[in-house]
């Protein structure tokens, strides 16, 4: 194959754009769709802990869960948002419209996993020495 005949594109069909619509990472329980807050309270006792200060901070496998979630979901927010300008650049702007709103989804979720994972730190850590 040669760049001289590129093969044609052809749009995606409703049945792609409704599996690009449900794609998810970490299922329905880890995609978040209003931001999870920090409370002033919690942010207080985080940086009541001097710098220097070792922690530690016990933490549950599914707070663990949240940090691989949410880099996850950035890493596929990024190419859903890659993918919605090359939809574009073929004139699908149904397939463009549906990969951003996926892809914005996407980042917004991972901002709530990695906003629960840090909360956990910051509400369970200890000073040790």
């Amino acid at each position: 194959m040669s760049d001289d005949n590129p093969p044609e594109y052809v749009k995606l069909t409703p049945e792609q754009l409704t599996d690009l619509a449900a794609f998810s990472v970490g299922g329905p329980e880890r995609m978040f769709r209003e931001p999870i807050a920090i409370t002033d309270e919690v942010v207080q006792r985080w940086t009541s802990i001097p710098e220097g200060k070792v922690v530690t901070a016990p933490l549950t496998r599914g707070e663990l869960d949240g940090l691989f979630f949410g880099m996850t979901q950035t890493n596929a927010s990024v190419l859903m948002l890659a993918n919605s300008i090359r939809y574009l650049s073929f004139e699908d702007f149904q397939a463009a419209n549906v990969a951003f709103q996926k892809g914005t989804e996407l980042a917004q979720s991972a901002d709530a996993n990695f906003r629960l994972f840090f909360r956990a730190i910051m509400q369970k850590a200890e000073t040790s020495g």
